[in-house]
């Protein structure tokens, strides 16, 4: 999967792109508000492997994808949503980002980017994304993708889009 924005290019993950991705992968502050840790260079590796590997068509998986700069080939951040099987077509969005490429829309143009593949490739219904309260770019991201804040259980936020209010969007 390839989809080219004006400033990138949104793919699946190849085994080259390991060592860009353990960059951020590795710095404590993109993942400071997850529950998970930084990735050492083996999960790293064998993240990246299983992305490269991975058929769009498998469900009950994260399918996540590199986001590289048109005028630099570099991954800069990645971007994902889960596929759950069943009957039910609701996807999970997920995105994190190099610090040090945040703060420029990078994030915002390559989500839009994949939400409109998820809605229109995977034929999804609904998509959700989910962050710590104290994550305020993550959330406000959400709100410039027309999400809508929904009522969460626990202590995180919750924001959903359905398929209609995304076609409404468009125009």
């Amino acid at each position: 999967m390839e989809i080219v924005t004006p400033r990138l290019i949104v793919r699946s993950f190849r085994a080259e792109d390991v060592q860009d991705f353990y960059v951020y992968q590795a710095l404590p502050e993109v993942r400071r508000f997850m529950s998970l840790e930084a990735k050492d260079l083996e999960k790293a590796e064998a993240f990246v492997r299983r992305q490269a590997e991975m058929s769009s068509e498998i469900r009950d998986a994260y399918h996540a994808f590199a986001v590289v700069l048109r005028d630099q080939p570099r991954v800069i951040g990645d971007v994902g949503v889960y596929l759950p099987s069943g009957e039910e077509r609701i996807g999970d969005l997920g995105f994190q980002f190099d610090p040090e490429f945040q703060g420029k829309g990078y994030a915002f143009e390559s989500a839009s980017a994949l939400v409109q593949y998820a809605f229109t490739e995977w034929k999804l219904d609904r998509i959700t994304s989910h962050c710590d309260p104290r994550n305020e770019r993550s959330y406000r991201l959400m709100e410039r993708l027309s999400m809508t804040r929904e009522v969460s259980e626990g202590d995180g936020l919750a924001y959903a889009l359905s398929r209609t209010k995304w076609l409404l969007s468009q125009g």
